[in-house]
């Protein structure tokens, strides 16, 4: 036995099916979507202010990234964002949505996060950069 790197797309249609198989097999409902997202400027310049990456999995709104041009934070930019995910989550009837982040590294997006309600779940010591990490989240109550 061995293990080989496969190619991503092979590896994607594979780990579909074994997924399929796990959710038909518990009787569970499979839901996979993975989003990525443009914050552009609205007078038709299409100049991009910032990125937001979503992945949403049974239920859990994952806000992967949520990365905005450092020209212009400050402007609300982070709160349109975060009115968009709290509105995607409820429109796919998602239960809860996730983050995690680093306050060490990132305090804004720590306080926008906890501004919207979002509640510390965990702590991820010493993770990525040899930070501590947490991880935050918000129930949608109309979901639960």
């Amino acid at each position: 036995m061995e293990l080989k790197r496969g190619r991503e797309r092979d590896i994607e249609l594979v780990n579909k099916e074994l997924w399929k198989e796990f959710h038909d097999r518990n009787g569970l409902e499979k839901t996979w979507k993975k989003r990525f997202y443009k914050i552009v400027e609205t007078n038709g310049s299409e100049e991009i202010w910032g990125v937001v990456i979503i992945k949403i999995l049974s239920g859990v709104l994952y806000l992967e990234e949520l990365i905005i041009k450092s020209e212009y934070r400050g402007k609300k930019i982070g709160h349109f964002a975060m009115d968009f995910v709290e509105n995607l989550a409820k429109k796919e009837k998602c239960h809860k949505i996730r983050i995690t982040t680093c306050p060490e590294l990132m305090p804004n997006a720590v306080h926008l996060y906890k501004k919207y309600g979002f509640k510390q779940e965990a702590v991820l010591k010493k993770d990525y950069f040899k930070k501590d990490w947490i991880i935050l989240s918000k129930l949608i109550e109309e979901n639960l």
